[in-house]
């Protein structure tokens, strides 16, 4: 009977030990539980929704979300085979917030991701820049078409080189209704007119930083 209570004491030990080791390294038993938790280590969220998820290429996985009317990016990657968490060593780029009604951004694997806020927007067209070309001999590089999902998000992967992924940027979103009327324009437009959004600014804000591999010493940096 000694022996019994022995046994039990142990293995109540054994588990505290191992909730506590899980809980100060930030590991959950599911992907959507390391994003949100990830979300809440760099002090927002966690998102209303997950609005998608893809492979990086390492067995990681990046989660997109919607938060405050803005964007959550955030890696994730198993963990011995039984936990995930935050993806370490690589840049983390949290929380954006939206610069008008209708935005656009690339994620660091050349993903278009973009959100709108516009109920009568259907469809949006973005043109994209690269940063190599002289500020005053700007022209796209690239130009693409989407239709707007009920919940206002839209994406697609572009082929942009990865060397290169840094270089090239969302310079110009183009919202329209069904019937082809444009409502929202933001940005250097194919014609070289710049088109501003007055009256369709939120604050701008963003949460994200760089991952490190000890996850007791994990720092934000904005």
């Amino acid at each position: 009977m000694k022996r019994i209570k022995q046994c039990m004491l142990f293995l109540l030990v054994l588990i505290l030990c191992g909730g506590l080791w899980v809980m100060s390294n930030r590991l959950y038993f599911s992907p959507e539980a390391a994003f949100h938790g990830a979300e809440r280590g760099l002090r927002y969220g966690p998102s209303e929704e997950i609005l998608l998820t893809y492979p990086r290429g390492d067995g990681s996985q990046i989660y997109v979300g919607k938060w405050n009317n803005g964007l959550s990016v955030i890696p994730v990657e198993p963990y011995l085979g039984l936990f995930w968490r935050m993806s370490t060593d690589v840049d983390v780029e949290g929380y954006h917030s939206m610069y008008g009604d209708v935005d656009a951004r690339l994620t660091k694997e050349s993903v278009l991701v973009g959100l709108s806020l516009l109920p009568e927007v259907t469809e949006v067209t973005c043109l994209f820049y690269s940063m190599e070309d002289e500020v005053e001999d700007l022209k796209p590089v690239e130009e693409i078409t989407l239709p707007v999902a009920g919940n206002g998000f839209f994406h697609e992967k572009m082929d942009f080189p990865q060397e290169k992924a840094d270089m090239f940027y969302v310079g110009y979103v183009e919202g329209r209704t069904s019937a082809g009327e444009v409502v929202y324009r933001k940005g250097l437009g194919k014609d070289g007119k710049e088109y501003d959004v007055e009256g369709h600014q939120p604050q701008i804000s963003s949460v994200g930083g760089w991952a490190y591999e000890d996850v007791k010493e994990r720092k934000a940096r904005p």
